[in-house]
């Protein structure tokens, strides 16, 4: 069965950087991430700047901000989303799911969602999966979910899972291939785990 850490993060802006705690109790977890580029698959392109960092299970930072330059959703063209509020953080042992699941170590594969604004308009939510590769960055990947304020999936990068808009390939091998390559830019990501629980593989 496979194992993360999953944490509830509560935010404040203070000073312009996102600080908040975990709500469950007793967790001690490290992670962070950082990076950003853009996936391009024929005239369909989006780019993102990702960071956060967990400490001891408190988030010191965050920042997520996404372009949607031009998707097969014509209504969502140049669109940004900017992240606000972190609503989960779940690292994953980057490997191929043939491989057996070892819970030590330093995880490079992510999910996490976060609400925010889209168009400047508040309640809209973002779930992230992306995984560092390792350098220089030519295999790091990216799958993303845009939400409406009322829940209703708006738009998905994937062409691996119902409902995705097939925009981007999947081209991941490591927990789901339903992420795909970067053509620009890398991601650099290390997560630990204590008080792992059960979770989905991510996609």
């Amino acid at each position: 069965m496979k194992k993360v850490f999953s944490v509830m993060l509560a935010l404040a802006l203070v000073f312009g950087l996102m600080v908040g705690t975990v709500s469950a109790a007793e967790v001690d977890c490290d992670g962070r991430v950082t990076g950003g580029g853009q996936i391009r698959e024929g005239k369909y392109k989006i780019s993102f700047g990702i960071s956060l960092r967990v400490v001891d299970g408190e988030l010191v930072f965050h920042n997520t901000t996404i372009q949607f330059h031009n998707v097969s959703v014509d209504e969502l063209d140049g669109g940004k989303f900017k992240g606000k509020e972190l609503t989960r953080v779940s690292f994953y042992e980057n490997r191929p799911s043939s491989v057996p699941y070892d819970n030590e170590g330093c995880y490079q594969v992510v999910r996490y969602d976060v609400t925010g604004k889209f168009n400047g308009e508040d309640g809209y939510k973002v779930i992230v999966r992306l995984e560092d590769a390792g350098e220089p960055g030519r295999k790091d990947n990216i799958r993303i979910e845009l939400y409406a304020p009322d829940g209703l999936l708006l738009y998905d990068t994937t062409d691996k899972v119902a409902g995705g808009s097939k925009d981007f390939p999947g081209e991941s091998n490591n927990e789901g291939t339903a992420r795909h390559l970067l053509d620009k830019g890398n991601f650099q990501v290390c997560g630990c785990m204590c008080e792992p629980e059960p979770d989905p593989q991510p996609q």
